[in-house]
């Protein structure tokens, strides 16, 4: 075990300064509101933030939300007025080099027929998943982005903006949860790669210590 800690101890300088090879990370930002059943005229919105290299962060501030995603005062309301937000991904890191694939899930209260369009920037992206009934229920949309070139084109900036169309005066209908996952490839940081050699070595250090013992 001695020999075996003395080589990683000189393989170090080594790893740190090799050339990093890409990482695969999957990062996910959700909005919410978390009052839909209670109360349908207001809202009381949450953001949650997690990868596969960070922990969740969550966000309770209706005012920092609105601010940093451009939440409009129709989000979690069930009304005839359309809505827009945003979703940020430049929290995560280590920063994207390219985007693969997105997802993107709305849950909604009342789409009725089929026709209330979600669109970002100018793509319309299909349209919200009809509850099927003269009565309002819950239902969910999922959108997949699988063309990889208009991913990157639609997050270049990092943002993916969200506009709904609601079909009209007739049809109100309620968005009350919105999550985009995005699955990139990145370059990890010296600091990333220091750290994954670190822990290497402690753990080598511990199995020393173990056989010791």
């Amino acid at each position: 075990m001695r020999r075996l800690s003395l080589s990683l101890v000189a393989l170090l300088p080594l790893l740190i300064a090799a050339p990093a090879e890409a990482l695969i990370i999957s990062a996910t930002e959700v909005i919410e509101d978390l009052t839909p059943q209670l109360d349908p005229f207001s809202r009381d919105l949450r953001r949650t933030r997690f990868s596969t290299v960070l922990p969740a962060s969550v966000t309770n501030n209706d005012a920092t939300i609105v601010a940093q995603n451009n939440v409009d005062g129709d989000f979690g309301i069930y009304n005839f007025d359309n809505v827009s937000y945003q979703h940020n991904v430049n929290w995560s890191t280590p920063p994207a080099l390219t985007y693969l694939a997105a997802s993107l899930q709305i849950e909604a209260f009342g789409p009725d027929g089929g026709n209330d369009s979600v669109f970002s920037e100018t793509i319309n992206l299909g349209s919200l998943v009809s509850d099927g009934s003269l009565l309002d229920f819950f239902t969910t949309t999922v959108f997949a982005f699988n063309n990889q070139a208009q991913l990157n084109l639609l997050l270049a900036d990092g943002i993916l903006n969200v506009t709904v169309n609601k079909v009209g005066f007739l049809d109100a209908v309620s968005v009350t949860k919105s999550s985009l996952t995005v699955r990139y490839e990145a370059v990890p940081e010296p600091a990333t790669v220091a750290l994954l050699s670190s822990g290497l070595l402690g753990g080598a250090f511990f199995r020393r210590r173990q056989a010791r013992a």
